[in-house]
């Protein structure tokens, strides 16, 4: 969210977590969507881990139809996956 504003991006959610459950019910609803359109497998019942399914073509797709530039993606891979690089 810190580069929202230089991608000129404004959120439309937030993530509450419930203090009784542990969880975030916008955040269960969006993974189950995803579930649903089959872009990523849930690998327990509580969400904790996921795998990312989505085929590179529908990627490209997705990508192509982002106002977010591709950079700003590497980044997020060179930060959070360095290790599987």
């Amino acid at each position: 969210m810190a580069a929202g504003e230089s991608l000129n991006i404004i959120p439309n959610f937030s993530f509450y977590i419930d203090p009784l459950h542990g969880d975030s019910v916008s955040l269960r609803e969006t993974l189950l969507a995803a579930k649903e359109k089959e872009l990523i497998a849930l690998n327990n019942p509580t969400f904790h881990t996921f795998d990312i399914k989505i085929g590179e073509n529908r990627a490209l797709r997705y990508l192509k139809s982002t106002p977010i530039p591709p950079e700003f993606f590497d980044s997020i891979v060179d930060e959070c996956f360095a290790e599987q690089r």
